[in-house]
């Protein structure tokens, strides 16, 4: 196919007398010194590669638009070669007939700095929303641990943090981006098996509108393996915990519990601490209408209580009371 003639211009003469693209004498850029964001329009967005991409994402993003391309033309695109001491040197090229037509520009250019609302929140330590995350369980449990370790595998919620402080039973992270805040409690909720109540505070006006601060209130069960609750006015000890879902054995019958945490938390429980209950050590005597005898070694008072798996005669196993009840724990 031969070159078209563009309104009686080869494209030769066309890119000589007149524009692909027709834009301002003068570009004005505005950037963010922290992050290298560009703002377009009202909107700042994110760039990576320095002010010559900066530039030319402003290019393509507010002016290539239909009344600034020359009539016939499509799929016009601009690129930077170079920015230098207030010019910047472009390569305008674009579809006429299905004949790629290029043209090289230079425009004037005038870069201002200024913080975008995310550094700028950085900096001072503002933000819109607020994740408490405690736990409810036994001691030594590391919540700084547990949250670090989400945060290291998901980037966007580490960007929208404007600070963090370790308290004394848990963490206080705080975000710019309430929907940030939002993922982290979702995110612990399914892989801990976490309570979440959000509740909002009035900041008052930003801007001309009305704002509300969230706060996320984000309880860890901090179960484990071994630990005795109290559920639905049972003893039930927990053998094993993965995620939200929790499996245990009734201590007063044996029989083996599979629930989520949702259960726990929307049913109530208690963990219990050694403090709430007695352990002592008890010999199994014999076997009685499916419950085993037992003697508790230092006392000798003898019990007739559930076991949950046959053990041998002479075996030592150990004996909680709690309330008033006694079970078997083996």
């Amino acid at each position: 196919m031969g070159n078209p003639i563009i309104d009686g211009l080869c494209p030769k003469c066309f890119v000589k007398e007149r524009r692909i693209l027709e834009l301002p004498a003068i570009i004005k850029l505005t950037t963010c010194p922290m992050c290298g964001s560009v703002l377009l329009g009202s909107e700042w967005v994110r760039v990576t590669g320095g002010l010559n991409l900066a530039l030319e994402k402003l290019l393509n993003e507010l002016y290539v638009k239909r009344e600034n391309v020359y009539p016939g033309f499509s799929n016009v695109k601009v690129s930077v070669k170079g920015v230098d001491v207030g010019r910047a040197s472009l390569i305008v090229s674009g579809f006429y007939r299905d004949v790629v037509v290029t043209q090289e520009l230079v425009v004037g250019v005038r870069v201002s700095k200024r913080l975008c609302p995310r550094c700028l929140s950085l900096k001072t330590g503002a933000y819109s929303a607020l994740v408490q995350v405690r736990y409810e369980g036994r001691g030594g449990f590391n919540v700084a641990s547990v949250v670090s370790d989400v945060l290291s595998r998901y980037r966007e919620l580490r960007e929208s943090i404007s600070g963090i402080e370790e308290v004394r039973d848990g963490i206080d992270i705080k975000f710019i981006d309430q929907s940030a805040a939002r993922n982290l409690a979702v995110i612990l909720k399914r892989t801990y098996g976490a309570r979440i109540k959000q509740s909002w505070k009035s900041a008052g006006l930003v801007r001309g509108k009305r704002r509300s601060k969230l706060t996320v209130s984000v309880r860890l069960p901090a179960l484990g393996s071994g630990d005795v609750i109290e559920f639905e006015g049972d003893l039930i000890k927990v053998t094993d915990v993965s995620g939200d879902r929790v499996v245990a054995v009734r201590l007063s019958n044996g029989k083996v519990v599979r629930l989520t945490m949702d259960a726990l938390w929307g049913r109530g429980f208690k963990r219990l601490t050694e403090k709430d209950y007695k352990v002592s050590v008890g010999r199994v005597l014999a076997y009685e209408g499916g419950k085993a005898v037992v003697q508790d070694i230092s006392s000798g008072e003898v019990y007739r209580l559930p076991i949950p798996r046959i053990v041998d005669y002479g075996a030592e196993v150990k004996i909680l009371t709690y309330k008033g009840r006694t079970y078997l724990m083996i």
